[in-house]
């Protein structure tokens, strides 16, 4: 079972897509994510030894908490510049979690949550030397987002801003006056993701909580100044109805 719970401090959430609220001054931290997945781990992992080694390079490399790649979420689903970061704790760096996320850059948008272990299957030139193949997320999908802008414009909608390529894909980064992407910091094992949403700046902060097993993935903002709502795409499961609950006895 897949629950999706949302919490909007200072106002409910009016639906899947949350707004804002504009009256909330900057530097108000807003919990707007709460995915939890009660289902038992994938055992999608890459056979390893005792020690959690492979012998592949490229696998038992400790990367740190995140991960630059292009990443396939499900078929038709590519995120092509895109930051994966592990959101559960131990050692090893994101190779050796089992809670990740993976945000877009180009639309910022957080293309999926998963479970592994595993991350990824790795099937491309520059890890395995596979041709004509994309390396694709392994493991439980908890949610993904599809591939479109992640906030709306200034007209609460999302209209594609970016080029379409030859073979019907989108390419490149979104408008400038719908969005930017900044960088991104790191504390610890925290990585804290940073970009603007027409004026506003934004800092994002994906986490998650609760055992093995029971994953809570977060997303956690931090947002500057606004003249109107801002509407941000949570996630996205087809056939799935969102449910609202309290969070804490949070509204």
């Amino acid at each position: 079972m897949v629950l999706l719970i949302f919490s909007l401090l200072g106002g409910a959430p009016r639906s899947s897509r949350l707004r804002s609220n504009r009256a909330r001054p900057a530097g108000a931290w807003i919990s707007a994510l709460a995915v939890s997945m009660v289902a038992a781990f994938s055992s999608g992992s890459q056979a390893a030894s005792p020690d959690g080694l492979t012998g592949k390079a490229w696998i038992d490399m400790d990367y740190g908490p995140f991960k630059t790649h292009s990443l396939e979420v499900s078929p038709g689903n590519m995120a092509n510049k895109a930051i994966a970061i592990r959101v559960d704790s131990g050692p090893g760096g994101i190779t050796r979690g089992e809670a990740f996320v993976l945000f877009e850059t180009d639309t910022l948008r957080m293309a999926g949550g998963w479970t592994g272990p595993g991350f990824n299957n790795w099937r491309n030139i520059m890890h395995n030397g596979e041709h004509q193949t994309f390396a694709s997320i392994v493991g439980q999908t908890v949610f993904e987002n599809p591939d479109a802008p992640g906030w709306g414009d200034a007209n609460g909608g999302f209209a594609e801003t970016r080029f379409l390529g030859r073979d019907s894909r989108y390419y490149g980064p979104m408008s400038k006056q719908v969005g930017a992407w900044r960088g991104l910091y790191r504390h610890g094992d925290k990585v804290v993701l940073s970009y603007r949403v027409g004026e506003t700046e934004v800092l994002e902060l994906p986490g998650s909580e609760g055992p093995a097993g029971a994953t809570v993935f977060t997303r956690s903002f931090e947002i500057g100044p606004r003249a109107s709502d801002l509407i941000l795409q949570v996630a996205f499961q087809d056939g799935v109805q969102p449910e609202l609950r309290r969070v804490n006895d949070r509204p």
